[in-house]
């Protein structure tokens, strides 16, 4: 399988591994998912030992600042701010693990 982009865990460049899912969504927040989810070498070891709560530690960086919340400009949230993106963060996870279905597959290079 190739696939590019970014890991849909972290957000690091150039995930190795992919994830069957079926799609879903978070009807409160009016998005979801579209099936599969790539994830980076590390992602995929905490996802295959079942890791989540340090998955979601990983999401969120040293700084207090989540990769995709950076990406789109917004580096300075307050403490409650960061909480609630923790607690939606694992609210997706948790919506993943319940939709995977399958083995990792590895990503190809393109």
């Amino acid at each position: 399988m190739t696939i590019g982009g970014k890991c849909d865990f972290c957000s690091a460049a150039h995930p190795t591994w992919v994830y069957p899912a079926r799609s879903f969504e978070i009807a409160d927040h009016g998005w979801g998912s579209d099936g599969a989810w790539a994830a980076c070498e590390d992602c995929s070891l905490l996802i295959e030992k079942e890791d989540y709560k340090q998955l979601v530690n990983r999401r969120m960086v040293p700084n207090g600042i989540t990769h995709a919340f950076a990406d789109i400009g917004m580096h300075h949230l307050s403490k409650r701010e960061l909480r609630e993106i923790e607690i939606q963060t694992e609210r997706l996870f948790n919506k993943f693990r319940r939709a995977r279905k399958g083995t990792r597959q590895l990503i190809e290079a393109a």
